[in-house]
């Protein structure tokens, strides 16, 4: 047995002079045996004879009541047993601590503690993001990268919990008095849980699992998608008709979003050429190669142009024009709906078409091959929104040259 008997240590004690700066006093000590797993001496002392006695005394009663263990265990280690004994009581579990060591031991796949900081993880995840969309990597470096800076980039990835997440997200971007700041809520999550369960991929192994994987987005009341009348998108277009001399990218462009309904993102990789996209007037026909989510396997789309499209297209030198750099073609386009002294929703020439093709034709697999949404979510967001004669009226808006 690594501890000596009662009898043996009570004939062992030994009295000490200890110095302390120039002055000398007694202890008692006596040894105790060896501690069985760090195998080093267990010891005990006292200023004197009598108090060592009732420190033995003691000693011996807690190691017959509860054995070798209860007297080598440090004060911490004791509380922090029963601790978890009455987590796993209050839990309804009769199982031993040691069982669940075990279980976490075995689960843990040979991954290593959590050291990598959030600053490090983000710095990795914008090298993987190389070769995607300008819009993405804003987006990516507004959300993440801002979340990053204000949770702490110094902290490790260990450190991002739901709770502290929420409370981030939160304090920056939402406001309980403004619905629209739910969207900028879970705008934001998205990007950053999706960050988080780049972390966790096998091929990174930077932490064992995303810990904000099961957070919800919040719960957003129903809106109408924001669309232009035909009547209002008629004053735009004449108004971009008058500018065609000076600016004829931005007619080309409004044509491609207004009366194709082209992603601006994919509007602009027309400059990129025939790669990106492929526009032929001669054989009627588009075709996005680099549409949106082509990075993730996503396969390019084709459609026939339509004929009001078309006739705009053939009323000046469309293909030249879609060739010139518009990075301001928004800027300009808040301008024209000024000038036309019309409302300018976001997004308003995908979102207009989309409403007004599903109202005028009712065709959703043609639609779905013009403008790349599924049928659910375009049957979520876009069908029923208007009626048919304001469809058809908005596909009667042709140039005036026709």
């Amino acid at each position: 047995m690594s501890i000596l008997d009662k009898k043996t240590t009570l004939h062992s004690v030994k009295c000490r002079d200890i110095r302390c700066g120039d002055n000398y006093y007694q202890i008692y000590e006596v040894y105790l045996g060896i501690h069985p797993y760090t195998k080093k001496p267990v010891r005990l002392a006292a200023r004197s004879r009598e108090k060592l006695r009732h420190k033995i005394e003691d000693f011996y009663k807690q190691l017959t009541f509860g054995g070798e263990m209860s007297v080598l265990l440090t004060t911490y280690q004791s509380v922090d047993a029963k601790n978890a004994i009455d987590m796993l009581a209050k839990a309804g579990l009769n199982i031993p601590l040691s069982e669940c060591v075990r279980r976490v031991l075995e689960s843990s796949d040979g991954i290593a503690q959590c050291t990598t900081t959030l600053a490090a993880a983000y710095e990795r995840y914008l090298n993987a993001q190389t070769g995607k969309s300008d819009d993405h990597l804003k987006a990516v470096r507004s959300r993440v990268g801002k979340f990053v800076e204000t949770f702490g980039a110094e902290r490790l990835l260990s450190d991002v919990t739901p709770k502290a997440v929420s409370a981030n997200l939160e304090g920056r971007l939402y406001n309980a008095s403004d619905s629209k700041t739910k969207t900028t809520f879970n705008n934001h999550l998205g990007y950053v849980k999706t960050f988080m369960q780049w972390c966790a991929a096998p091929e990174q192994a930077l932490i064992r699992e995303s810990p904000i994987a099961g957070m919800r987005l919040k719960t957003k009341e129903w809106t109408d998608p924001e669309y232009m009348k035909p009547a209002d998108v008629e004053k735009l277009f004449r108004v971009l008709e008058a500018h065609k001399a000076d600016a004829p990218q931005d007619l080309a462009d409004a044509i491609l979003s207004f009366f194709c309904g082209v992603r601006q993102c994919e509007i602009e990789r027309v400059r990129d050429g025939e790669s990106a996209v492929r526009i032929s007037l001669e054989q009627r026909n588009v075709r996005i190669v680099k549409c949106k989510g082509s990075l993730k396997g996503v396969k390019p789309r084709s459609f026939t142009i339509p004929e009001q499209a078309l006739a705009w297209m053939k009323s000046f030198d469309f293909m030249a024009a879609s060739q010139v750099s518009n990075k301001k073609f928004r800027e300009h386009l808040n301008a024209y709906a000024k000038e036309a002294k019309v409302e300018l929703p976001k997004n308003a020439g995908r979102h207009t078409f989309i409403t007004m093709h599903a109202a005028a034709y009712h065709d959703q697999n043609l639609l779905t091959s013009i403008v790349g949404n599924s049928p659910d979510v375009r049957g979520r967001n876009y069908d029923g929104l208007t009626f048919e004669d304001e469809g058809k009226a908005y596909f009667d808006i042709m140039p005036k040259a026709s």
